[in-house]
């Protein structure tokens, strides 16, 4: 990336999960966590939310993908925007559920 660029991107890719690029460790690839989506509008406004709120708390990189990852596929999984959005107690079911990871 250039001297003056970004120093991070990250590409939301759906069902097949989100791609990060970072200047100094490359690539990393986060894999959707398999649901039945109903409704995908609102659910890369949940991916990065979630995202920048993980790395404000102090998570790597791969857990911000992680968290983020979750929250855009729980936000799919319901119809419409507001009611869709999740808690962390709804992500840590959801990871749970996919054996991914404990929120505490």
């Amino acid at each position: 990336m250039k001297l003056l660029g970004p120093k991070m991107i990250v590409l939301t890719l759906g069902a097949k999960g989100a791609l990060l690029l970072e200047d100094k460790r490359g690539f990393i690839f986060q894999k959707a966590l398999e649901i039945k989506a109903l409704d995908t509008v609102g659910a890369g406004d949940s991916f990065t939310g979630a995202f920048a709120v993980a790395l404000a708390e102090g998570h790597t990189l791969e857990r911000s993908l992680l968290l983020a990852s979750a929250n855009g596929a729980f936000t799919a999984t319901k119809y419409g925007v507001s009611n869709a959005l999740p808690n962390k107690s709804q992500i840590q079911v959801l990871l749970n559920e996919k054996g991914k990871l404990d929120l505490n």
